[in-house]
C-alpha cells in the first residue's frame, strides 16, 4: 500500500531530544505513517497518467522549438508547473510502474540540453598526498536561485534542472536498485529473514559476514572504500533497514561508528545518528549545510562530550576531506528509536573548527565541527528546495518593469 513519507514517534523523555526528521523531505514527525485510501490512490494514478500524456506532448513541442529565437513561454510555464506538482506527489513504486511517469521526465532531462560531461562517480585517488594544506574546498553554488532569476524563471535550463531533480525524487521514492546492488540487497534480506526464523542472535551481522566471504558480493561491499561517489545502482534517497544494508551496498561499512574512515585517506562516509546529545548535525541550515561534530571525548552514560576530542583517524580523515574536496556519503537515522536510515547523497567538507563546545566557557571540552555542504543534483537537499510551495511566487520576467509604463 502506498504511504506518505513519515517517521517514527518522538521520544517523550524528560530530556528533550532534537528532531531527527529526514531533512531531504522535512516536515513534522508523526506517530505512524498514514496510508492513502484506495479511492485516493486511484485518483492519484489517474492524475499521474494525465500528467504523463501532457508532459510527452509538451516535450515534443519544446524539442521542435528548441532553436526558435524566442523560447515558447506558455509551454515552458506549463512544463514547470507539472514538474513542480510531480515532485510534491507522494508517489510509490506501484504508481511509477503503472503510469510510466518517469519516461517523459528522462527525455526532458536528457534531450533538451546536451548531456552533462561531468562524471559524478569519483574513483579513489591513490595520490592524495598532493594537497594544499592552507586551502579549503569551496562550497558549490546551488544553481536553482540563479535559474529562477534568469528570464523570470522561464528557460530551458531551469526545466532541465527541474527534470533531473524530479527524476532523482522518483527514483528515491521507488527505491529502485540496479544490477549487482539489487542482487546483493535481495540476497541479504532473504538470508537475514531465514536467520530470524531460526531465532539466531544478530542475524544482520551473521549475514554481512557470510556475504563478505562471497567474492561476487564483495565487489559491491568493497565499493565503500574504492569510490567517493554513490555506488552504481544505488538511488539517492533510498531507505535502508539498518546499517548492515548500507554496508552490503557499499555506502557505509562501519556499523559501530559514525565516521567511515581509514588511515591517511579522506573520509568515505558519515552517519547522522544523534549519538552526541549536544551536537547539531541533525539540524541542517536552510542552505543544506550540516555542522557535524567530530568523534571522541564522549561519556556513553551521559551522552555528552566530557573531554577534548583528539586528532584520531576519523577526525583526520574529515580534515583531509576539507583539503582534497572528495565527496562524502551521508546517511541519516530516522527517528530516535529503531534502526532505519535514509541515504541523503553526497556532501563536501568545506571547513572545520576546533573550539570549546561552550563558547562562553573556555574550559569546556574542545571539539571538532565539520561543515558539510550538499553537492547540487547529488543529494536530497535539491529535492527539498524544489518541493517548496512558494518557489515560483516571486519570479518575474526580467523585462517586466520595462514593458509597464
Amino acid at each position: 500500500m502506498l504511504r506518505y513519507p513519515g517517521s517514527l514517534k518522538h521520544n517523550n523523555n524528560k530530556k528533550k531530544k532534537k528532531s531527527m526528521a529526514p531533512f531531504g523531505f522535512g516536515g513534522k514527525r508523526r506517530s505512524s505513517v498514514r496510508p492513502l485510501e484506495p479511492k485516493d490512490q486511484a485518483a492519484m494514478r489517474e492524475s499521474l497518467k494525465q500528467m504523463r500524456e501532457e508532459l510527452l506532448g509538451l516535450f515534443a513541442t519544446l524539442k521542435a522549438r528548441r532553436d526558435d529565437p524566442e523560447p515558447p513561454r506558455e509551454e515552458l510555464l506549463r512544463t514547470r508547473e507539472l514538474l513542480h506538482r510531480l515532485v510534491r506527489q507522494p508517489v510509490g513504486l506501484q504508481d511509477l510502474t503503472e503510469t510510466k511517469i518517469t519516461k517523459p521526465v528522462v527525455k526532458l532531462s536528457q534531450k533538451l540540453l546536451p548531456p552533462d560531461q561531468n562524471n559524478h562517480t569519483h574513483k579513489h585517488n591513490h595520490h592524495q598526498n598532493n594537497i594544499h594544506k592552507d586551502k579549503h574546498t569551496k562550497p558549490e553554488r546551488d544553481p536553482l536561485p540563479g535559474l529562477l532569476r534568469e528570464r523570470g524563471g522561464v528557460s530551458y535550463e531551469l526545466i532541465v534542472y527541474m527534470a533531473k531533480v524530479v527524476l532523482l525524487y522518483l527514483k528515491s521514492r521507488a527505491g529502485c536498485l540496479d544490477g549487482l546492488a539489487k542482487e546483493t540487497l535481495e540476497t541479504y534480506r532473504r538470508r537475514k529473514k531465514e536467520l530470524e526464523h531460526e531465532n539466531r542472535c544478530k542475524p544482520d551481522m551473521i549475514t554481512y559476514k557470510e556475504m563478505r566471504r562471497n567474492p561476487r558480493f564483495m565487489r559491491q561491499i568493497d565499493l565503500a572504500t574504492k569510490t567517493h561517489g554513490t555506488p552504481d545502482g544505488v538511488p539517492i534517497g533510498m531507505h535502508l533497514r539498518g546499517k548492515a544494508e548500507a554496508a552490503v551496498l557499499g555506502l557505509h561499512s562501519r556499523m559501530l561508528s559514525g565516521i567511515h574512515a581509514e588511515k591517511e585517506q579522506s573520509c568515505w562516509a558519515v552517519c547522522l545518528s544523534g549519538t552526541y546529545d549536544d551536537d547539531d548535525d541533525n539540524d541542517p541550515q536552510s542552505d543544506g549545510r550540516i555542522v557535524y561534530m567530530g568523534e571522541g571525548g564522549l561519556d556513553p552514560k551521559k551522552k555528552r562530550v566530557v573531554e577534548d576530542q583528539k586528532d584520531n583517524i576519523s577526525n583526520s580523515a574529515l580534515e583531509r576531506s576539507s583539503l582534497t574536496g572528495d565527496p562524502i556519503r551521508v546517511l541519516q537515522k530516522l527517528g530516535t528509536r529503531g534502526c532505519d536510515f535514509v541515504y541523503q547523497g553526497l556532501y563536501r567538507c568545506t571547513d572545520y573548527t576546533y573550539l570549546p563546545l561552550d563558547p562562553s566557557n573556555p574550559k569546556s571540552p574542545r571539539v571538532y565541527k565539520f561543515h558539510l555542504h550538499p553537492i547540487p543534483l547529488q543529494s536530497m537537499h535539491c529535492v527539498k528546495q524544489l518541493r517548496r510551495p512558494d518557489l515560483f511566487r516571486s519570479t518575474r520576467p526580467s523585462n517586466h518593469h520595462k514593458n509597464t509604463k
